[in-house]
C-alpha cells in the first residue's frame, strides 16, 4: 500500500480521483498508476457545472514523467456524465488536456526539450537507455554517413 500512497502524492491525486494501484512491469521497463473516481461522489457536468448521472466510463492512457527511468503511464477509467443539456460528456481529469494522451507535467518537460534540440533528437531521447547506460546522460542523433536515415547515438557531456 505504499506505493499507492507515494504515487497519490507524487501525481497530486486529489478527491474525488484516487490511486488505486501500481505495477511495476521491470521487463518492459514500465510502471502503470491505476487512477479512479470515487464512485461515491455524484458528478457534475464538465460543461454547465450542473447535476448529472453517471452514463459509463471510458479507459484511458496517458504518458507521464518517467519514474527512476522506468516509463510512467496514468490509467484510468474516466466517468461519462449525463446532463439533460450537455448529453454524455467525459468528466475532465487534473493531470492532462481533455482528449489528451501525454499529462501537463510531460508535455511541459517535452516542450523545454524542443526548445532546445529537433524533434528527432528529442523523439531519439524517449528511447530506453541501452544495456548499461548511465540515466543522467543527455543523447542526440548524429548521422553517420551510411545514409541520412541512419543514426547512431552519441553520449553528449556537460561542460557546466
Amino acid at each position: 500500500m505504499q506505493d499507492i500512497e507515494l504515487y497519490k502524492k507524487v501525481l497530486g491525486i486529489k478527491d474525488p480521483w484516487i490511486v488505486t494501484n501500481v505495477q511495476l512491469d521491470l521487463k518492459q521497463r514500465m510502471v502503470t498508476i491505476a487512477v479512479n473516481y470515487d464512485n461515491s461522489v455524484p458528478v457534475a457536468c464538465p460543461v454547465c457545472g450542473g447535476q448529472a448521472s453517471m452514463y459509463d466510463h471510458q479507459k484511458r492512457r496517458w504518458r507521464h514523467l518517467d519514474t527512476c527511468q522506468l516509463k510512467t503511464i496514468i490509467e484510468c477509467e474516466v466517468p461519462l456524465a449525463s446532463c439533460e443539456d450537455h448529453e454524455v460528456k467525459q468528466l475532465p481529469v487534473a493531470w492532462a488536456e481533455a482528449n489528451g494522451r501525454f499529462t501537463a507535467l510531460f508535455e511541459a518537460l517535452v516542450i523545454s526539450w524542443l526548445k532546445e534540440a529537433s524533434i528527432s533528437g528529442v523523439a531519439h531521447k524517449q528511447q530506453p537507455f541501452g544495456p548499461g547506460m548511465p540515466g543522467g546522460c543527455l543523447w542526440a542523433t548524429s548521422s553517420t554517413g551510411d545514409g541520412p536515415k541512419e543514426r547512431r547515438s552519441q553520449q553528449l557531456t556537460s561542460t557546466a
